[in-house]
């Protein structure tokens, strides 16, 4: 089906501009018309966004789906109805560190996504994570995760590890970057600030001047998460 989007605002040449979108039937954007235009244009379906912007789809490089309480229909139905179109999924705790882990959790997702998914690679916490990064990569994960405050912490020995595989696979190393040994455990937990207080702002930047120089030695690609 082809659809023109008339009415709403689009981002064109560095400010929002009143035009209309015709999509054409293989669902890519073909023109962008001025009123006038669109006026004399016709399509199987109109969809009139007055007093609306139109915008891309939104991208969540980062979501916690199908972990705890929130199933990958609920995650996405949210994300939809917030204008994320595409999700990438981050996995908990060893679920996708090896391909079989990976084929289940994409048998998972596939029926219940409502929107557009990718799954990352699993979170290493241990050595024996690391065994089957190969096959991640090869499945087609953007990216695998290292929780450094896990218990127990992940130490220097495994966090160059996980370099040297990003380095060798290709695959991202997105660090979740707090240094265990600088968290504070004794504050008031009952506080809201409770945990801010936890965590000054050195664990996070010692850890990240860490791994920094560990990518530029190792020549790893590297992506540091929760700035």
């Amino acid at each position: 089906m082809s659809k023109l989007v008339t009415n709403g605002k689009v981002w064109i040449d560095g400010g929002l501009r009143e035009a209309t979108i015709l999509i054409d039937p293989a669902g890519k954007i073909s023109e962008l018309l001025t009123p006038e235009q669109a006026a004399e244009r016709t399509a199987d379906e109109v969809i009139d966004a007055a007093g609306a912007c139109v915008l891309p789809g939104g991208i969540d490089m980062h979501a916690h789906l199908q972990d705890g309480g929130e199933t990958f229909f609920q995650g996405t139905c949210a994300a939809a109805a917030g204008g994320v179109t595409t999700v990438v999924d981050m996995p908990p705790y060893h679920a996708c560190t090896d391909l079989k882990g990976c084929l289940r959790r994409k048998e998972l997702a596939g029926r219940e996504c409502v929107i557009d998914y990718c799954l990352g690679g699993g979170i290493v916490v241990s050595w024996d994570d690391l065994n089957s990064l190969d096959e991640v990569a090869a499945f087609g994960a953007p990216y695998f995760k290292v929780f450094m405050p896990a218990d127990p912490p992940v130490d220097t020995a495994l966090l160059w590890a996980c370099v040297q595989a990003a380095a060798r696979t290709g695959l991202r190393l997105a660090l979740h970057a707090e240094e265990a040994a600088i968290i504070n455990p004794i504050v008031d937990w009952e506080s809201p600030l409770g945990f801010p207080r936890a965590r000054p702002a050195v664990a996070e930047t010692s850890a990240v001047a860490q791994v920094l120089e560990m990518a530029c030695a190792a020549g790893a690609p590297v992506h540091i998460c929760h700035v």
